[in-house]
């Protein structure tokens, strides 16, 4: 399923709301290096797009090195939870209609989000607002990684149990955002990852901001993460010993000509 199929009939896909407080805390940061890389790459750093912002963390990575961001997000929800800075003016607005200025853009920024957006109508949006040689970025993660072990209770304890609960739109981030459409001149890849230290608290934190657990546990119950959590105890050691944990990035990005 291509993720534009749901928002072609005007739905907006929010799978993150009912969670935009835990979400803001316990979603990881993204590298100070892949914004250093976006912010070279952008033919000035007058003004950034920071699209689908969720609660923020990338548009306040972006605000360090541009003049201003603009951060949008359809959930008014999120945009309730960001980190406010004097160089980021948020709002609540779709990715096909942001109410950006034509030709005004020299990055535009998309961070865990462009597989629910209608691609089209997100493309000729961001065509629209681009300046000359602008830069447009689609990132995101998916699995973490801790050790043998570890990984292997993920699999098992983790992930299967909530298999059948996924949006079919997540399968095009968990691609790398490679088997969509790119209509832009593609910009060599990036390779980059995040670096987290987290407790066992901390992983079962983000853990709960998936919204494939949030449906499973709606339809089921937390039993599930009951045994999950019994499971981690008995291998990761003092709970509150922080493990470190490896997100790879997925970006896929180019230059809008």
């Amino acid at each position: 399923m291509n993720p534009s199929d749901s928002s072609q009939r005007g739905v907006f896909i929010d799978a993150f709301s009912d969670a935009a407080t835990g979400y803001a805390g316990a979603r990881p940061i993204y590298p100070e290096a892949l914004f250093e890389a976006l912010a070279q790459a952008a033919p000035t750093r007058s003004l950034a797009w920071d699209c689908g912002t969720g609660n923020g963390q990338a548009a306040v990575g972006l605000a360090a090195r541009f003049d201003a961001v603009v951060a949008t997000d359809a959930s008014a929800e999120q945009i309730s939870q960001v980190t406010v800075h004097t160089r980021i003016r948020y709002g609540v607005a779709t990715a096909e209609e942001s109410g950006l200025s034509t030709g005004s853009v020299s990055l535009i920024s998309v961070a865990q989000a462009a597989h629910w957006f209608d691609l089209p109508r997100f493309y000729a949006e961001a065509r629209r607002v681009a300046a000359p040689d602008a830069v447009i970025a689609l990132y995101g993660y998916d699995w973490f990684y801790l050790t043998p072990v570890l990984d292997a209770l993920t699999e098992r304890w983790l992930l299967q149990p909530i298999s059948s609960y996924w949006s079919p739109n997540n399968r095009v981030l968990w691609d790398g955002y490679r088997t969509i459409e790119f209509p832009f001149e593609e910009i060599e890849r990036l390779r980059l990852a995040i670096h987290l230290s987290w407790t066992l608290d901390e992983m079962f934190a983000y853990y709960l901001t998936w919204s494939s657990v949030r449906r499973k546990i709606a339809a089921e119950g937390e039993t599930f993460l009951v045994a999950a959590r019994a499971e981690f105890e008995r291998s990761w050691g003092d709970p509150g010993n922080p493990r470190h944990a490896i997100m790879p990035l997925h970006v896929r990005w180019g230059r809008v000509t």
